[in-house]
C-alpha cells in the first residue's frame, strides 16, 4: 500500500545580515492545491488534534521565537468535510508552542502551530506566520539530575518484588513475609523499609517529572515495639495502583490508563543499615476556615481493554455495539450528593457513519448525551472516534447506584461501535460508608484557603492518612464531636487522604530481586537492552563490538523496570535509561552512547492480551488505535533524549536504534550468527549453508558485490505513482555524482514484459532478477513503490515463499523498503515480508531500513534521498558508516513529519555497512598512464590493466591480498515499456561486464590481463574499471572511466573452439546420474585459450542453464562467473538451483568465450526428497582388491553430517568387520571410507565372497541401508 502525500513548502524569510541580526521570521505555509487530503508532510496528529511543525537551527539557547501574527485562508469544502469526518479538534485560538531541541550534534529552534482555526465559527487555515527573534530569553533550568546509585545496589540488604492492583492501604503480615522468602527469626523492624513510586504510567515528554530510581515509603509497623516483627504485627503502606487520576478542568478529574502494566510494583527491603521511615503527623492548621467540606470529588471508570480494532496503538476497546445495540454500565458511588451536577465522559469508535445515526446515552429514562456520528466510510483499517463530555446539568444523579443506558441508533444495518470508556465525575457527601474511602475537593482549593475538612459517620476504627505524596503518607489527627471527624488544612493547592479502617488491602509476590546498579554504571558506546531469554546471544553480540574497539552495558529488560520505572513495565524507562548517560555526557557528543540495540521482539499488545505474544522488548505505539496512518509503531521514542523531545515530528534522534525481532533462543543464535559473519568478512558458521565454503568449511563474505547496490522501481498502477523518474532516478542520480565507485543494478518493473495469470498481473522476469540479485550480491538493495506484510508490488515480485528460499548468507544486503507495512513485525498474528526477510537463517537480509506501517510517497521520496546522502558516506575516520548512524542522520536530515517514524531499523545499530575502506588506483592502461591518455580497448584485443593501493588518505600502502577486477562496457540505453498507465521512460545502465577476474595483490600493486570480448558495443564510449582489494584484515576499492570502449583489432585473436566445460552438483564428487536434494548448488568450471563471455551485449551468447529442456525458462548466469586467480583462461561458477520435483532432471549448460564459440555439457540426476533419506550407486572400489578397498555412497543430504556404519559378513552370516565413521558432505557423493581387509582383531581376512551392509543415519534420527557383494582376492 502507499499513500500520495502532499508537502507544505515552509520559506523562511530572514532580515538582516546575519543571525544575529535578524529580527522577523516568516514561515510560509504553501499547501498544495492539488488534492484536498489533510494528510501534509509537515502536519502531525495526536488524537483528534492537529499540528503543523517546523525546525530551524541555531547556535545557542539564549534566544526563543516569539508569535506576532499569522494570515489565513478559508478552508475548502472537501478539507472541512475530512476534518468533520475525523473529529478533528479545530482550536477557536492560534496556537503557537515553541521549544528548543537538540540531537548530538545541533541546537533547534522548533515551533508547533494549529495548522486550522475556527474564526466566527468558520475554519479557516493558516498560510503564514510571522515571529520574531527574542535575544533576551532564558532557557528554565534542567529540573532532574539522576542518582549515582540506585537504592537496589549491592550492599543494600535483601529484595523482595511485591505488586498492588488498586489504590488504597495495604497489609504485609509475619505469615505473608514468611510466605515469600524473608527470615522472619528475631527480625527487627527497624530493618523493614518498603520501596516504590506509585507513579503509574510514566509522561511520554522528557520535561514532565517522574520519579528516578524508587523511592522510601513512609510506612506504619503496628506492633515491633519490642525489636521483634512477630505473629500478629502488621506494616501498613499507602500503595497506588496502575491507573492515575489527574485534574480535567471542569470536568473533576480523568484517568491516565496505565497502557503497559496492570500492576503497580513495590519492593520490601531488608536492611540493617537502612534507616527506617515511618509515617509522621500531617501539617494541619488551627487557622480559620475559610471553606467548610462536607462533601468531596469522586470519580469512577468503566472499560474493559478487550479489543485492538486495528492490531495498532495504545488504545484498546471493549463492548461491541452491533448484535446488543442497547446495554447498561453500572457504577457505585455511595452518597451522591443529590444537588451536585455530576459530569460524564466516553469514547467510541465506529466503522462508518451517515450524519443521521447517533450514540447516546440515559439516565432515568432521560437521554443526557445524543451525539451525531458524522459521514465515515473508514472500513477495517480506519475507524471514526469520537469523545464526548456531559457537563451541561442534564446529568444529576439521584442515588449512589448509577446505571447508564447506551444505546447505537443506526440507520445502516453494516455500522457498529465500541465504547472505549465510560467516565463519572460525581460529588458526594462526606460519610464513612466503606472500609477505605480516598478522598479530595476542588472547591475549597486556592490561595490563602483553608479547607476544615468534616468527615460524618466516624468511629474510632478508622484513621485518616494524608496521601497527597503518595509515597509519604502522614497521621491526620483531628477532632471528634460525636461522629464526625474534622480537620483543617491550608487548601493552595490540592489535597488528598483516605480514611481507613482495618479492612486492608493485600499485596501479591512477584519475586525476590537480586543487587542491581544501573545508575552506578559508567559511559558506554553500545547499550544493548535484552530480553532474559537472550542473554547468552545478547553478550556473544556485545563481545563482537567489544574486539572492535566499543564498550558496551548488556542489561536485562527487567532491571530497567526496577530502576526507572518503579519495578511495572513501562516503555519510558527504557528511555530514561539512555537519557542517563545522555544527560551525564553534559554535551559533548563523545560521552554520549552511540547506540542502542534492543535484543527481542515486540508487539502492539504489551500486557499479554492476545495469544501466543511477543512481548519480549515492548514497543513504542502512537495512541492512536483507530487510523491505520496515525497510529504508528515506532523505537525513534527511544531514542529522543533531549529535555524538551518527546514524540514530535521535529524531535531528533540522539542515539542509533536497531532491533533484532527474535523470539526464540534459536532465532537470537541464528541471527547473531548472521552478523557475526558479516562482521568478521566471513566465518565457519555456514560450512553446510553456504554456496562458497572452502574444505575447511571456511566461507568468506568479501568480494567485488560490496560495490554494487540495486534499485528497485515499482510500475504506474495510480497516475500519481512516479517511483521510476520521481524517486529512483533521482536516487541513482546522486550516487553516481558523489559515489562513482558504486554499481547500480537497475530493476525497473515496467522494463519488463507484464504477464497476465489467473491470481493476476504478475512479472515472473522480475521475481528471477530479484532472486539473482540477491545471489549475485549487493551492499544495499533499495525498493520504493506499492507493498505490504504480503511482499512488494501488485505484481507479488517478492513473496514469502522466495524470501524463504534465499541462500545468499555470504552476500547479505541492507534492505531499504519504502513501502507500506512491509515490516509490521508487532502483529504476533501475521509474520510479514520483511519479518521473514530478516529471519531468514541462511540469507535474506542482514538488516532492514523498513517500513511498518503506511507511509505517504513523498515521505519515502524524502527518506530514501537522505539515505542515499548518508548510506556511503564514510564518518569522521573515514570508516564506514554503522547501519544505526546511517538510519539516525537519515531520519533527522528529513522533513518534520511524523509519517518518518514508521521507518525502523531492525537489524544491530552498531554493524558498520560492509563498504571498503582504503582506495583501489588505477595507474595504467596498455602501458599508457591513465591520467594522461585515454586508451581505447578494442574487440579481441589484450588489455593490459596496472594499479596499487592507497589509503583514505591517498598514502601508497604495501599490502598483499586479491584484488577482484571487473571492467564494463559503455553505458547502455534501456526503454521501459510503458505498462499499465505509464509512458515509456528512457534510461541508462552500466551492466555488461567485459571482463571479471581476481588478480594477486603484491606490495600494494597488481597487474592483469584479458581478452576484450567480441561482442561489445562498437560505438565509442567510456567504459567503468572497478575493483575490489581484501586480504584478512584490510580491503579498498575503486573505480575508473578514464578509458574507452569501441571499435575492434582486426589483429585479435583467431580462436574457433568453444570453452571446456565440466559441470557439477553442490561438488566434484557429483557423477552423471547422480542424486539430489531438492535445492541443489549448481558449479561449473571452464576453460577458454581466450577466456569466457559474459559481456550479455550478443543475442544469446550468455552462460545458460536449462532445466528439462525448458528453454523459456532459461537461467542467464553472466553475473555468477568469476576468472581463476590470475588468469583470464579459466574460472568458476556457482549458483543455487530452485526448487527441483523429485525425480528424474535433466541440466543443459552452455557457454560461449570470446571470439563467440559455444560449448555446452549435459547432465542427468534424480532428485530425491530430503525429508527421507535415500542412497543410491553404493560400492567399493576396488572390487575385487586385495590389500585395501573404498567404499562410496550417493544421499540426498546435501551440506549435513551423516553417521555411517559399515558392517562387513561372511556369507554365513558372521559379522567380521564393523567401521563407524562421521562423513561430512558438501555434495551428494561421500568421500572415501578406507578397509584393509582386516577382521576386528587385525587378522587379515581369507580370500573369497563377502557381504557388507551400510546403514547411514541422519543428525535427526532417519537412516537407511544397502546391503551389497566385494570380493577379496
Amino acid at each position: 500500500m502507499m499513500i500520495r502525500q502532499f508537502l507544505l513548502w515552509v520559506t523562511v524569510l530572514f532580515f538582516g545580515t546575519n543571525l544575529w541580526s535578524q529580527r522577523e521570521i516568516t514561515i510560509t505555509v504553501d499547501w498544495n492545491t492539488d488534492d484536498p487530503s489533510l494528510l501534509a508532510q509537515n502536519i502531525t496528529y495526536k488524537d483528534q488534534d492537529v499540528f503543523y511543525e517546523w525546525k530551524m537551527k541555531k547556535s545557542s539557547k539564549s534566544w526563543a521565537l516569539q508569535f506576532i501574527s499569522y494570515t489565513s485562508v478559508p478552508a475548502s469544502t472537501s478539507e472541512i468535510k475530512e476534518l468533520n469526518e475525523r473529529n478533528i479538534n479545530i482550536p477557536d485560538a492560534f496556537v503557537f508552542k515553541r521549544n528548543t531541541t537538540d540531537n548530538r550534534e545541533q541546537l533547534f529552534e522548533s515551533v508547533k502551530l494549529s495548522p486550522y482555526i475556527k474564526v466566527n465559527s468558520n475554519i479557516r487555515k493558516i498560510t503564514s506566520v510571522t515571529a520574531t527573534e527574542n535575544p533576551n530569553y532564558f532557557a528554565p533550568a534542567k529540573n532532574r539530575d539522576f542518582k549515582a546509585h540506585s537504592a537496589l545496589q549491592p550492599g543494600s540488604g535483601d529484595w523482595y518484588k511485591i505488586k498492588v492492583t488498586q489504590d488504597g492501604v495495604h497489609v504485609i503480615t509475619y505469615d505473608f513475609l514468611q510466605s515469600i522468602g524473608v527470615n522472619v527469626n528475631n527480625l527487627n523492624p527497624d530493618h523493614i523499609n518498603i520501596f516504590g513510586n506509585g507513579f503509574g504510567e510514566l509522561p511520554y515528554e522528557n520535561y514532565l517529572y517522574r520519579p528516578d530510581d524508587i523511592i522510601k515509603n513512609a510506612i506504619e509497623v503496628i506492633g515491633g515495639n519490642d525489636g521483634s516483627f512477630d505473629p500478629g504485627d502488621k506494616i501498613l503502606f499507602y500503595g497506588k495502583g496502575p491507573n492515575r487520576w489527574q485534574r480535567l478542568g471542569s470536568i473533576g478529574f480523568e484517568r491516565i490508563q496505565n497502557h503497559y502494566s496492570d500492576y503497580s510494583a513495590y519492593f520490601i527491603n531488608i536492611n540493617a543499615s537502612e534507616t527506617p521511615l515511618r509515617i509522621s503527623n500531617a501539617q494541619t492548621t488551627t487557622a480559620a476556615a475559610t471553606h467548610t467540606v462536607t462533601s468531596f470529588n469522586d470519580f469512577a471508570r468503566h472499560e474493559k481493554e478487550e479489543v485492538n480494532l486495528i492490531h495498532s496503538g495504545r488504545r484498546w476497546y471493549g463492548e461491541k455495539f452491533d448484535v446488543e445495540l442497547s446495554q447498561n454500565f453500572s457504577f457505585n458511588l455511595p452518597n451522591v450528593d443529590p444537588n451536585a451536577p455530576a459530569a460524564l465522559r466516553y469514547a467510541i469508535a465506529y466503522n462508518s457513519g451517515d450524519n443521521t445515526s447517533t450514540f447516546d446515552v440515559n439516565y432515568n429514562g432521560n437521554t443526557i448525551s445524543s451525539n451525531t456520528i458524522n459521514s465515515w466510510t473508514g472500513g477495517e483499517t480506519a475507524f471514526g472516534r469520537k469523545v464526548v463530555s456531559v457537563t451541561n446539568g442534564d446529568f444529576i444523579p439521584t442515588s449512589g447506584n448509577i446505571t447508564l443506558n447506551c444505546i447505537l441508533n443506526r440507520n445502516l444495518p453494516s455500522m457498529y461501535a465500541y465504547l472505549d470508556f465510560l467516565e463519572v465525575n460525581v460529588k458526594r457527601q462526606l460519610k464513612l460508608v466503606e472500609n477505605q474511602m480516598d478522598f479530595r475537593d476542588i472547591q475549597s482549593v486556592g490561595n490563602g484557603n483553608i479547607a476544615n475538612f468534616q468527615i460524618s459517620n466516624y468511629s474510632s476504627a478508622y484513621k485518616i492518612w494524608e496521601v497527597t505524596d503518595n509515597t509519604q503518607p502522614s497521621l491526620v489527627n483531628g477532632n471528634v464531636n460525636g461522629n464526625t471527624y474534622s480537620f483543617s488544612v491550608n487548601a493552595d493547592s490540592l489535597r488528598e487522604f483516605i480514611a481507613f479502617n482495618g479492612n486492608y488491602l493485600t499485596p501479591s509476590f512477584i519475586e525476590k530481586v537480586n543487587n542491581q546498579d544501573l545508575h552506578g554504571l559508567g559511559y558506554a558506546d553500545y547499550l544493548i537492552i535484552t530480553h532474559p531469554l537472550f542473554k547468552a546471544q545478547a553478550l556473544r553480540l556485545a563481545k563482537l563490538h567489544e574486539s572492535e574497539g566499543l564498550s558496551y552495558h548488556l542489561v536485562d529488560i527487567n532491571d530497567i523496570y526496577n530502576e526507572f520505572s518503579g519495578g511495572a513495565p513501562d516503555i519510558t524507562a527504557i528511555r530514561m535509561f539512555a537519557k542517563m548517560f545522555y544527560d551525564r555526557a553534559n554535551g559533548d557528543p563523545n560521552l554520549m552512547p552511540k547506540y542502542m540495540c534492543l535484543f527481542g521482539d515486540g508487539t502492539y499488545d504489551p500486557k499479554n492480551r492476545v495469544e501466543d505474544n511477543n512481548n519480549m522488548i515492548p514497543t513504542y505505539q502512537a495512541l492512536n488505535s483507530e487510523h491505520h496512518i496515525t497510529s504508528q509503531v515506532s523505537d525513534d521514542y527511544f531514542g529522543l533524549l533531549g529535555d524538551n523531545e518527546g514524540m514530535s515530528s521535529s524531535d531528533d534522534l540522539d542515539i542509533a536504534i536497531g532491533r533484532l525481532i527474535v523470539t526464540t533462543e534459536l532465532q537470537a543464535k541464528q541471527m547473531v550468527d548472521k552478523i557475526e559473519h558479516y562482521m568478521k568478512n566471513g566465518s565457519n558458521l555456514f560450512a553446510t549453508s553456504s554456496s562458497n565454503t572452502d574444505a575447511n568449511g571456511y566461507s568468506s563474505t568479501q568480494g567485488s558485490w560490496r560495490l554494487n547496490y540495486a534499485l528497485i522501481a515499482d510500475d504506474m498502477d495510480k497516475t500519481s505513482d512516479n517511483f521510476l523518474t520521481g524517486d529512483i532516478e533521482p536516487f541513482f542520480n546522486y550516487v553516481e555524482t558523489n559515489h562513482p565507485m558504486m554499481n547500480a543494478n537497475k530493476i525497473y518493473l515496467d522494463a519488463f514484459t507484464q504477464k497476465t495469470s489467473a491470481a493476476g498481473e504478475r512479472y515472473p522476469e522480475v521475481n528471477e532478477m530479484i532472486n539473482r540479485n540477491f545471489a549475485s550480491g549487493n551492499l544495499v538493495m533499495t525498493y520504493i513503490g506499492h507493498g505490504g506484510e504480503a511482499g512488494l508490488a501488485q505484481e507479488r515480485i517478492l513473496t514469502n515463499n522466495q524470501i524463504n528460499a534465499l541462500t545468499n548468507i555470504d552476500r547479505l544486503p541492507l534492505f531499504v523498503s519504502a513501502t507500506c507495512e512491509f515490516t509490521r513485525f508487532d502483529n504476533n498474528k501475521v509474520i510479514s515480508a520483511g519479518e521473514y526477510l530478516y529471519l531468514n537463517p541462511k540469507g535474506g537480509a542482514i538488516a532492514l531500513m523498513t517500513t511498518t506501517r503506511s507511509v505517504y510517497i513523498d515521505v519515502n521520496s524524502i527518506i530514501n534521498i537522505a539515505f542515499y546522502q548518508n548510506v556511503f558516506k564514510p564518518d569522521n575516520n573515514g570508516n564506514p558508516q554503522t547501519l544505526g548512524e546511517i538510519i539516525r542522520l537519515t531520519k533527522n536530515q528529513a522533513a518534520t513529519t511524523g509519517n518518518k517514524r514508521c521507518f525502523t531499523l531492525i537489524g544491530d545499530p552498531a554493524l558498520r555497512l560492509a563498504l571498503p575502506r582504503h582506495k583501489v588506483v588505477i595507474d595504467s592502461i596498455n602501458g599508457y598512464n591513465i591520467n594522461t591518455y585515454a586508451d581505447t580497448l578494442r574487440a579481441l584485443s589484450t588489455a593490459r590493466v596496472s594499479g596499487h593501493l592507497e589509503d583514505i588518505n591517498g598514502n601508497p600502502f604495501s599490502y598483499n591480498g586479491v584484488i577482484e577486477n571487473t571492467i564494463f562496457d559503455k553505458k547502455k540505453d534501456y526503454l521501459t515499456l510503458g505498462n499499465d498507465l505509464a509512458s515509456p521512460t528512457l534510461y541508462q545502465q552500466q551492466v555488461n561486464k567485459l571482463y571479471k577476474g581476481k588478480s594477486t595483490v603484491t606490495d600494494g600493486k597488481f597487474s592483469y590481463e584479458f581478452i576484450v570480448p567480441k561482442d561489445i558495443n562498437y560505438n565509442f564510449g567510456f567504459g567503468k574499471a572497478s575493483d575490489y582489494f581484501y586480504n584478512s584484515t584490510q580491503s579498498a576499492g575503486g573505480e575508473n572511466q578514464l578509458f574507452y570502449v569501441g571499435g575492434i583489432d582486426t589483429n585479435g585473436i583467431d580462436d574457433n573452439i568453444g570453452p571446456e566445460i565440466e559441470v557439477f552438483l553442490n561438488d566434484e564428487s557429483f557423477v552423471n546420474g547422480g542424486l539430489s536434494d531438492e535445492t541443489p548448488i549448481l558449479k561449473a568450471t571452464l576453460f577458454d585459450e581466450s577466456g569466457i563471455n559474459t559481456v550479455g551485449n550478443g543475442i544469446g551468447h550468455n552462460i545458460t542453464v536449462i532445466i528439462d529442456e525448458k528453454s523459456e525458462e532459461l537461467i542467464v548466469l553472466n553475473d555468477f562467473y568469476e576468472a581463476d586467480l590470475d588468469t583470464y583462461k579459466s574460472g568458476t561458477l556457482s549458483y543455487q538451483l530452485n526448487r527441483l520435483e523429485p525425480g528424474r532432471h535433466t541440466l543443459t549448460f552452455k557457454a560461449w568465450d570470446v571470439n563467440n564459440n559455444s560449448s555446452e555439457k549435459t547432465i542427468e540426476f534424480i532428485v530425491q526428497e530430503k525429508e527421507e533419506i535415500a542412497l543410491k550407486h553404493v560400492l567399493n572400489y576396488p572390487n575385487p582388491f586385495t590389500t585395501s578397498t573404498e567404499f562410496f555412497f550417493e544421499h540426498n543430504q546435501v551440506s549435513t553430517s551423516l553417521e555411517t556404519q559399515i558392517e562387513i559378513y561372511t556369507v554365513s552370516g558372521i559379522l567380521v568387520k564393523t567401521i563407524n565413521k562421521e562423513v561430512l558432505t558438501d555434495g551428494f557423493r561421500s568421500e572415501g571410507i578406507k578397509w584393509d581387509g582386516l577382521d576386528e582383531f587385525g587378522d587379515q581376512l581369507a580370500k573369497g565372497l563377502y557381504i557388507y551392509k551400510i546403514k547411514v543415519r541422519t543428525a535427526d534420527g532417519k537412516e537407511t541401508s544397502v546391503i551389497e557383494k566385494l570380493y577379496l582376492l
